[in-house]
Parts: C-alpha cells; structure tokens; sequence
C-alpha cells in the first residue's frame, strides 16, 4: 500500500507540515505512531488520498504548473478521509515501521546499506545552480545555498568515469531525469553523503 503524504505532511506537532521536517523525526513517528494508506491527488485511493493539488512550481525543463491558491498543513485527523466507506477503522489500516537508524557516512557504508536493505534517505544542501539541473551528474559550481532536500538513493553508476548517486527526487517526472537526478558520488557533494 502507499503510504499516505497527507499523514506526513499532517504529524501532530512533530514536524513543520509543508515547511519540511527531518526524516528522522518521520521515521521515528511512522515507527511509533504509524502511517495510513494513502493515494494521488483526487484518485480517492486509500484511507487518505493526497488532498493538495499539484501546483506552484517551475521546473528546470521550462514547464510550470498551476499557482497555488495558498495551502496551508494539511489538519491531523485520526480518521479515514476518503469519498470511500472503509470497512476497518482508521487504527486497523495503519502500517508501522520497525526501525530506523543512520547509516554511516561514507560511501561504502551506503552502498552496503542499499544492496542489503534498499533505498535509503539522504539531506543534501540546494544552491542556486541545483534549479538549472536538467541531466547528467549534478556538481555544485555556483550560487548561494537555497535551503535543503531530501531525495532518496536507489543506487550508484559511474559514467564517462565519474561517479554518481543515482536518486529519485520528489518533484516528479517533470524533473531532471524524468524524476531521477544523478549527484557526484564519493567526494560529499552537496553533503548528500
């Protein structure tokens, strides 16, 4: 099932809503308090779909989106949502995580952690150059630090001799490389590592 953004976005005083939060503070309330099912704006899948409509970005390739009529943190609520009747309460369809924990820094350490476990989750720092970013290696080379992200690792490639992460970032296909992006690997670019 997907986990439900709204949730997320939602958490009862533990996060900054649409202001971001840290991921370990997500994980450690998705371990202790749960996530729901969730789904894509306006599909009605799942106890809480996505409610906030897809807006208010330029990127990179040139295209935008709508503007935003001014969203706002979604409100917490300990029930299901959804157009749908659900036949088992809102405690009943949350999902738990086990555990989280850091993962070493170095680059060793993250490769380990992903063949052994999957994708894991990484800050990085956002320069003014990262919004030009199209394809290819991202490599910081100018501009003032914007603020941070957090992207997920799903792997590593070298190309033309260079090293790569090799991450999913959050915007979605309209970014980068139809919603990939390649960071510079091993030297701690952007302090993705």
């Amino acid at each position: 099932p997907l986990s439900c953004c709204v949730g997320l976005m939602s958490i009862c005083g533990d996060g900054w809503g649409c202001d971001g939060s840290w991921p370990k503070d997500i994980l450690k309330w998705w371990q202790t308090h749960g996530l729901c099912t969730g789904g894509n704006y306006d599909d009605q899948f799942g106890c809480k779909p996505y409610t906030i409509y897809p807006c208010d970005k330029t990127y990179p390739n040139g295209t935008t989106s709508v503007p935003c009529p001014g969203y706002h943190t979604p409100v917490c609520e300990e029930r299901c949502t959804s157009n749908i009747t659900w036949p088992i309460s809102y405690k009943q369809v949350k999902h738990f995580g086990k555990a989280h924990y850091n993962v070493g820094k170095k680059m060793t350490d993250i490769q380990t952690e992903i063949m052994r476990n999957g994708p894991v989750i990484a800050s990085f720092i956002i320069y003014d150059d990262f919004w030009d970013y199209k394809s290819g290696i991202y490599v910081h080379t100018a501009g003032d630090q914007e603020g941070g992200m957090d992207t997920k690792i799903i792997g590593w490639g070298v190309d033309n001799g260079v090293p790569y992460w090799l991450c999913v970032h959050q915007w979605g296909t309209d970014f980068g490389e139809n919603g990939f992006m390649r960071i510079l690997r091993g030297v701690n670019e952007v302090h993705i590592e």
